[in-house]
């Protein structure tokens, strides 16, 4: 496994929201899933996308599924049960996920 790095140093990465979500030619017919979401955002974490699927309190573990959490409700229109289930959070946990970013500057920042 390798050794995860700050989900903050996003310097050398370009716009993350658009890296992540990706900007599809015209006629591409390949629809981000929730599936392709979580392990875009491992990847952009430094994180297997297993990670991501099992309980886990280190923080750029939370803090990748807090993203995840966020660009699927917010930006895909998953169902908050799609997301937790693939999570292994609750629905509630999801919820909490989103309060991250109200008070976290650096992950708005990130995803502004």
């Amino acid at each position: 496994m390798h050794k995860p790095t700050s989900v903050y140093a996003d310097t050398d990465r370009g716009d993350f929201v658009e890296q992540v979500l990706g900007a599809a030619p015209p006629g591409h017919v390949d629809k981000l899933t929730l599936d392709k979401l979580i392990i875009k955002v491992a990847a952009h974490c430094d994180l297997d996308a297993g990670d991501l699927s099992w309980p886990c309190r280190q923080p750029i573990t939370v803090r990748a599924k807090a993203i995840v959490c966020y660009l699927a409700l917010r930006r895909l229109g998953s169902p908050g049960a799609a997301v937790a289930a693939r999570q292994a959070y609750s629905c509630s946990a999801v919820s909490q996920a989103k309060s991250l970013f109200k008070q976290n500057a650096a992950l708005q920042k990130l995803l502004a």
